[in-house]
């Protein structure tokens, strides 16, 4: 059985130096879909643009019973032409900008959504073949004139050199997309090593993403300290402290810590946990709970929703196998 996941990923630029390849002296921002496996990089003008105008990514990808993708496509366009308000029969506004397509050796056929788009080979990863279609008559009824003009400019700066644009990769397999927590080497608050083999501690983990200007977070900070006391041996507790990039938020956060009588460890991220979890967050607190492998075990809680809500969600965690 197949099984199609169609998402609207709302796109927040984040500031994410990526090490560019050895012939680049320059690093720039990215949008990185492993799904697809598809690496976008982008100018400051696109950064601007993204920014002002809330530029989204409509993805869809299609899986075979080996969970591996079959098929998949991404498209680069404004908010404003975000396709819930389109008909359920066209998966695309006539508003996109670009878009890619990728399509197994295995595929039996490409998405259709693409009519009216110009077609460009943009290369070739493992057995996957990638297809750049450009709209070269995009509607912009909906955009201003900076809006157009920006468009425009991001439209162009592809066109000509694609290649220059983007990094393919074979896709990310649901089994791999399912393993929320990368490898990684970082420290807790206290100068502490820490690495992915924490997970190992218990047959679950939650991890707390907290920032230390989120007055909620703090907050409940006790009260999970007593959860974790509550499900020791079944569920442990981390904290991710999302904003820890400096030594003086990284005091505050071991300040905050101390305060509030946490005693799980509480992670500052190194550079695999921002590009890889972090980049992923909206909002703080957020929490996830894995399993030992690093796999999503339940839907994300967002926001501070209280010890008997957490309880309810941690209750209903499979027994540990």
């Amino acid at each position: 059985m197949k099984r199609l996941r169609a998402l609207m990923l709302a796109l927040v630029m984040v500031c994410v130096c990526a090490q560019a390849a050895a012939e680049e002296a320059e690093t720039r921002p990215y949008y990185m879909l492993e799904e697809l496996g598809i690496q976008l990089y982008v100018d400051a003008e696109w950064e601007q643009y993204a920014r002002a105008y809330d530029v989204t990514l409509e993805c869809r990808t299609d899986y075979g019973e080996d969970g591996a993708l079959d098929r998949g496509m991404v498209m680069l366009m404004p908010a404003e032409y975000d396709s819930s308000t389109e008909s359920s029969v066209s998966f695309l506004p006539s508003g996109g900008i670009l878009g890619v397509g990728v399509r197994s050796a295995d595929a039996q056929a490409e998405y259709e959504d693409f009519a009216g788009y110009a077609s460009l080979p943009l290369g070739e990863a493992g057995d996957y073949r990638f297809t750049l279609y450009i709209n070269s008559q995009p509607d912009t009824s909906l955009l201003d004139d900076e809006g157009r003009a920006m468009a425009e400019a991001v439209r162009g700066a592809i066109e000509p050199a694609p290649e220059n644009c983007f990094r393919l990769s074979v896709p990310a397999t649901l089994d791999e997309l399912n393993t929320l927590v990368p490898e990684f080497s970082a420290q807790d608050v206290f100068g502490n090593a820490v690495d992915r083999s924490v997970l190992t501690n218990a047959p679950y983990t939650l991890i707390d993403v907290w920032a230390t200007y989120c007055s909620p977070c703090i907050s409940e900070m006790p009260e999970l300290e007593q959860l974790a006391n509550e499900y020791a041996g079944r569920v442990q507790f981390i904290g991710i402290v999302a904003d820890a990039t400096d030594d003086a938020t990284i005091e505050l956060a071991r300040e905050i810590v101390e305060k509030t009588g946490v005693g799980y460890t509480c992670i500052v991220p190194d550079d695999a946990l921002g590009t890889r979890l972090l980049a992923q967050i909206q909002y703080t607190p957020t929490k996830l709970i894995v399993t030992s492998s690093g796999v999503l075990a339940a839907e994300p809680v967002i926001g501070a929703q209280g010890a008997d809500a957490l309880r309810q969600v941690l209750d209903a965690l499979p027994a540990a196998e």
